[in-house]
């Protein structure tokens, strides 16, 4: 992948360019699983990572435990599962500012006991309020996790093959994503809500305190451990920030970002699992086992997409062919999706499948700037995409509540049908502007 440094009236960085091999024009070099130093730091930061996807893809199950144990209406229960959203979205920026200056393990380690405190009170919850302030903590907890792996990638191996890297981490960090699907409604049926919370939060911990102990933030050789006092002042970091906005080609890439998350989050995260009660009448387990196959494609999209950017070589009409893909999909579901549970569960899976392309986005947002970069760029990205996800699914539940649902129910099927045509309209736009966006050229 070629590193595009950001013109100057754009976006010229006030900071020294420590240059790997592939940021110089080098030879790209191999991926770093061979090095036992990276492959350390890659599995903690998975297991911290599918902590945090747990927890964002579990929505779908909680909303409904949440419902039934503090007797929530439709219109509440958004900002409630949508609260995490906001809170993680917000942190992003605080976050990437940390992670620019501190590193990698000890911005996770200190981020992450946040997460693990937010855990704990979730667990001792005794009114959906202190749920909420449980579910704030556990959104600001993991807010750099991803922003903080990618600079330790950036870090060990450069910029070469940063999609590919991406999405190999993400295909592995989505299983927690699928145990916060069907396993999750599993053992919340045999152990309880409280005690799977309080466990995660033991988890999250242990993975946390374990960073700052066994990882480095890259190899002794790039002399960029966070040790090395050359890493930037507080001060050179906040101009950073404000270079980033500037960059005029990241724009397009920012005016998307609310919507990165939103098939994903909007489905799995909360109104897959009321839509297969109130209209195929699943149960909590059958409804569990739906968004299991529906996670399982965001694994296999987040794996493929990288491949798929180094074979076409170019970014724009893999972004756009993804776009128009979920678009498609949010269509099938509104207009064909009541006609059977395979139907829905078919259209679901499909739009989280295709809907990451979000992982070429990331790699095109971090290629517009140098490697000190990395942090800034990807949590200003991250910074709109998370917050979009709270919008999104607080204005998804101001809309479906717009409906009269049927006694018993949680929404309407014209609620349903309403929100996937909208959700529709947006993919198409974001394939149009998409299509403004100057071509990126990516070399495997």
């Amino acid at each position: 992948m070629t590193t595009k440094e950001p013109s100057p009236q754009n976006a010229a960085p006030t900071e020294p360019t420590r240059q790997s091999p592939s940021d110089a024009g080098g030879a790209t070099p191999p991926l770093p699983g061979a090095r036992s130093g990276f492959l350390i730091g890659f599995a903690l930061l998975v297991v911290l990572f599918s902590i945090g996807q747990l927890h964002r893809s579990s929505g779908g199950v909680m909303s409904i435990v949440f419902v039934d144990e503090f007797a929530l209406s439709p219109a509440l229960i958004g900002p409630l599962i949508g609260a995490m959203f906001i809170a993680q979205g917000l942190g992003q920026v605080p976050g990437g500012i940390v992670l620019d200056r501190f590193g990698t393990r000890r911005t996770l380690a200190g981020f992450g006991l946040l997460a693990a405190l937010g855990s704990l009170m979730v667990a001792l919850a005794g009114t959906w309020q202190g749920v909420m302030v449980g579910r704030v903590l556990i959104g600001i907890g993991f807010a750099p996790a991803l922003n903080g792996s990618i600079s330790f990638f950036v870090r060990w191996a450069g910029n070469a093959r940063l999609s590919t890297l991406t999405g190999r981490f993400l295909f592995v960090g989505m299983l927690g994503g699928i145990v916060g699907t069907g396993p999750l409604s599993l053992a919340i049926e045999s152990y309880g809500w409280r005690p799977v919370y309080a466990a995660l939060g033991v988890l999250t911990l242990m993975a946390a305190a374990s960073l700052p102990l066994l990882v480095r933030d890259g190899p002794p050789r790039r002399a960029t451990d966070t040790d090395n006092p050359a890493y930037p002042r507080l001060a050179d970091i906040m101009r950073g920030m404000r270079q980033v906005f500037r960059n005029r080609e990241i724009r397009p890439l920012l005016l998307i970002s609310p919507f990165l998350y939103t098939p994903t989050q909007l489905l799995v995260g909360l109104w897959a699992g009321p839509y297969l009660a109130d209209i195929h009448r699943l149960n909590a387990v059958d409804r569990g086992y739906a968004l299991t196959i529906m996670m399982v494609g965001m694994s296999i999209g987040v794996l493929a997409y990288g491949p798929i950017e180094a074979k076409i070589g170019r970014r724009r009409p893999v972004v756009i062919g993804g776009a128009l893909t979920v678009a498609a999909s949010f269509l099938a579901l509104a207009f064909w999706g009541q006609q059977s549970p395979l139907i829905a569960i078919a259209a679901c899976s499909a739009s989280i499948t295709f809907s990451t392309y979000f992982v070429v986005v990331i790699a095109h947002a971090q290629s517009l700037f140098p490697r000190e970069f990395s942090g800034r760029s990807v949590a200003v990205i991250g910074l709109i995409a998370i917050t979009g996800v709270f919008v999104n699914q607080s204005l998804s539940a101001a809309l479906v509540a717009a409906f009269p649902a049927p006694p018993g129910a949680t929404a309407s099927l014209t609620g349903y049908r309403t929100l996937f045509i909208v959700v529709a309209i947006v993919f198409a736009g974001i394939a149009a502007v998409y299509s403004r966006v100057r071509e990126q050229r990516v070399r495997s």
